[in-house]
């Protein structure tokens, strides 16, 4: 009776999923890692974050993958391929000098790291 409730081995290793994280050059970037299904792409953005510090979207397929839904795998050898892309931003300024068109003295942080951005006709500010 109770032998119903218990799965068997076959169940428990089709449950398992292999994941590998490659950049658009194909270079590994996270995995390959050993997930349970259905794997959400939350619980995936978490685990890549851990070793990734920028901004990144995961593709699967052709698709954007969501935070809410699971991975809809049909490899029935359950092993995931994902491109990550990281999203840089990148700050360009122009104007007379005199008047705040130079940054080069903060170009190092301008080039990395920036966030958002807001301005007006005279200034800007990247957070």
């Amino acid at each position: 009776k109770h032998r119903d409730h218990i799965p068997s081995l076959v169940t428990v290793l089709a449950m398992a999923l292999d994941v590998l994280v490659c950049n658009m050059a194909g270079d590994p970037v996270f995995g390959p890692a050993d997930f349970r299904q259905p794997l959400l792409g939350s619980e995936l953005r978490e685990r890549v974050s851990a070793v990734v510090s920028k901004p990144f979207k995961l593709i699967f397929g052709s698709e954007l993958v969501s935070d809410h839904e699971p991975l809809k795998v049909e490899d029935e050898d359950q092993d995931i391929l994902l491109n990550i892309i990281f999203m840089s931003c990148v700050v360009v300024t122009w104007g007379d000098a005199r008047g705040g068109g130079d940054c080069s003295s903060v170009a190092d942080r301008l080039a990395a790291g920036v966030r958002s951005m807001t301005g007006s006709t005279m200034a800007f500010a990247a957070l």
